[in-house]
């Protein structure tokens, strides 16, 4: 089966992808732009909807990426600005570049009202340690040490997409290579 029509079987005007956004910053920067066009881009040639996800819950960990030490946990009060504006300029980007059917969705509202055994009985068990010991984000940490917190960032990504996938049918990530 050709690439094109393996894509093809997956993809379609039903489905949708998403662009992640870290909230530890109030503002998005110019790299974002450029996301913006592949969206329109994708949006136009496949139909898909385009989810721009910000990272309210994932954002409150610290993504261990590319980082050599801890992310300082920053406020809720912070957290909560930053997400604010940057969910504000979501929207004005996607104006700017032509995109209007769209949805943005903090990662937050996804764990708002799971218990920590539902986390562990109905997540926790589908992750291989072993694996994910071998993710270059944890192995270029463990000489300096890494936390639980920063450590269990790779489930609530993999969490994330399915939670986008079963109530939004998303089937693509857009930007984003940690994953």
């Amino acid at each position: 089966m050709a690439n094109e029509e393996l894509l093809g079987n997956i993809i379609d005007s039903n489905s949708s992808f998403y662009i992640g956004f870290d909230p530890t910053a109030d503002s998005l920067h110019l790299g974002h732009y450029s996301s913006f066009n592949v969206a329109r881009i994708v949006t136009e040639q496949t139909g898909m909807k385009p989810i721009f996800v910000i990272g309210g819950f994932t954002g409150a960990i610290g993504d261990p990426s590319g980082k050599s030490d801890e992310r300082k946990i920053m406020s809720k009060e912070v957290l909560e600005e930053n997400i604010a504006s940057i969910m504000n300029q979501i929207k004005s980007l996607a104006s700017m570049v032509g995109i209007t059917d769209f949805e943005i969705v903090n990662n937050n509202d996804f764990y708002n009202n799971m218990t920590i055994i539902e986390l562990f009985q109905n997540y926790g068990k589908l992750f291989n340690v072993n694996k994910m010991l071998s993710k270059d984000m944890v192995k270029s940490r463990l000489d300096s040490g890494i936390s639980l917190t920063e450590f269990s960032y790779q489930m609530f990504q993999s969490i994330d997409f399915l939670k986008l996938f079963e109530n939004f049918n998303t089937k693509l990530q857009i930007g984003g290579s940690d994953q």
